[in-house]
């Protein structure tokens, strides 16, 4: 039976009573101005307060109006001296800031914890096992021929996967959740790096465990604290010593990844005040102590040798041990504020040369060492430092890079 149209208006529904008009609306038509008052009135207030602001109005000199350039002078000094213009600047960045949930560049969090959007990437998994990407599959080609090159020369390459700072301090992201593609992406690398036959410790476990003694990420900054360093070169000391016991196995008197030759002290400095870098996406001006978050307190480490041993530059170049051990890396290991060279040098037992280079990503640095290869003294082991936010970077190294790889 074919539905027919009510012929009179339903009663409304005993749940919902009939609505009332509130106050102000069509029997209030000043309200409705409202805006528009508003609007001529900060209109009126900036006209005024740019006509007394007397730096606007210099007139740019022996410009051509025809070309544009007189225009474009003109509006930059107006720009750059107009009222209010940092207080303005100011307050709309600490009500974005304390509204939103994030920004370019950065992802608010909860109690000043900040985190870097490059972490909430979606990008391909591993190769085998969720999808063919890319982008990794080319990392993991130039990282095998990586591996192939630096064992010509006798130096067999650990990888320091250092995990996103989002996968230990999830707990901080309030309504922001990481994309379920990358629930697996930090194991799943590790699994292709043994598939691979390379030593790659789970730093990712070893943070975990160190979060009992305090914070191993800073809340307002990319990286790892001093203490995220540590645990990061304890594991990694212990996989390689590890490694040592199975290499000594299986052929009898070699001596090994690393022979420790050294020993070393690491003493703490007082606390400071740390702008992170991320604060840098968080511009809040003379806000920025009141409203936005705060600085974290950093205290750094220094290492130094303490017994025998002799430093690298004091070794003959016929010494096969000098040097041990290479880091390669980004500002996680190239910044002396983590002190990572110092813990590893110290959980080691022998120096650590450090060529990382920070603004350049984990590739840069591999590459150029590559391409000014040592030859005369290689090192037994190479730790490359290479954080998981850079794996689904699109700007992926092209594999026939590495010259003299299989």
């Amino acid at each position: 039976m074919t539905a027919q149209p009510p012929t009179s208006e339903p009663a409304p529904p005993k749940s919902a009573p009939s609505a009332r008009p509130r106050a102000g609306s069509a029997t209030s038509p000043l309200l409705r101005l409202l805006p528009g008052v508003f609007l001529l009135f900060t209109l009126a207030v900036g006209l005024l307060l740019s006509a007394r602001a007397h730096k606007i109005w210099v007139w740019p000199q022996n410009m051509s109006v025809r070309s544009g350039d007189w225009q474009h002078e003109f509006g930059k000094n107006y720009d750059l001296h107009l009222p209010l213009r940092d207080p303005g600047i100011e307050t709309w960045g600490a009500a974005d800031y304390l509204l939103s949930d994030g920004r370019p560049g950065v992802q608010i969090g909860q109690a000043g914890w900040l985190y870097t959007d490059e972490e909430f990437r979606s990008g391909p998994a591993v190769p085998g096992r969720k999808s063919d990407g890319a982008v990794i599959q080319a990392k993991l080609e130039y990282i095998r021929q990586v591996r192939d090159r630096l064992s010509v020369q006798g130096t067999r390459l650990v990888i320091a996967l250092v995990p996103a700072k989002v996968r230990l301090y999830p707990e901080h992201l309030g309504r922001k959740r990481v994309p379920a593609a990358k629930a697996d992406e930090y194991q799943d690398f590790r699994a292709a790096l043994a598939g691979l036959n390379i030593l790659a410790p789970d730093l990712w476990a070893a943070l975990r465990a160190g979060k009992a003694q305090g914070d191993v990420f800073l809340r307002a900054d990319t990286h790892w604290t001093p203490l995220g360093a540590r645990a990061a070169a304890r594991a990694l000391a212990q996989s390689i010593a590890d490694q040592n016991i199975a290499d000594q196995s299986a052929a009898g008197s070699w001596p090994g990844l690393v022979t420790p030759d050294a020993s070393f002290l690491s003493t703490r400095n007082p606390p400071v005040r740390y702008f992170g870098d991320l604060l840098a996406y968080v511009r809040l001006g003379a806000l920025q102590n009141t409203w936005g978050p705060p600085r974290d307190l950093l205290a750094t480490e220094t290492t130094r040798r303490v017994s025998p041993g002799r430093p690298p530059d004091e070794r003959p170049l016929d010494d096969r041990t000098s040097p041990q051990v290479l880091l390669l890396g980004t500002s996680y290991s190239a910044n002396p504020s983590w002190n990572f060279q110092g813990a590893l040098e110290q959980e080691l037992g022998t120096d650590v040369r450090n060529a990382s280079v920070e603004g350049r990503g984990p590739f840069v640095p591999m590459q150029a060492y590559l391409d000014t290869l040592p030859e005369d003294v290689p090192p037994r082991v190479l730790i490359w430092e290479l954080p998981e936010r850079f794996l689904d970077s699109p700007v992926a190294p092209t594999p026939k890079q590495v010259r003299g790889a299989s």
